[in-house]
């Protein structure tokens, strides 16, 4: 389950069995997975609720999350998506969290 607001996502969970601990990646939908950055790289077993913050409004995000045990997590995980509310401010002069876009003739555009 994602909750949102402009800035941030909050993911639920339900845990896996026998994981004593989560890794957790997030990256803007529709860009390759070089572009995961680690939003938590530790979370205990017994925890199931995550806050991302710093997010750009009005922005979709890929979050995935890995278990495993001891450090050893699995490859592929668990992905879930989220949208930030909000409009998508690209080009208003503020550069938000990953926000990728131009201030020249194409404002406000993807680059």
């Amino acid at each position: 389950q994602v909750d949102e607001t402009d800035s941030w996502l909050r993911l639920s969970w339900d845990n896996a069995q026998d994981a004593t601990s989560s890794y957790m990646l997030v990256k803007p939908t529709g860009l390759g997975d070089q572009y995961y950055n680690v939003a938590k790289s530790f979370l205990p077993g017994d925890v199931s609720t995550y806050t991302i913050g710093g997010l750009g409004s009005g922005k979709n995000y890929t979050i995935k999350v890995l278990t495993g045990d001891d450090g050893n997590y699995e490859r592929s995980g668990a992905e879930i998506s989220g949208l930030t509310d909000g409009e998508n401010l690209c080009g208003n002069g503020v550069t938000d969290h990953d926000e990728q876009c131009d201030d020249g003739s194409q404002n406000g555009s993807a680059e």
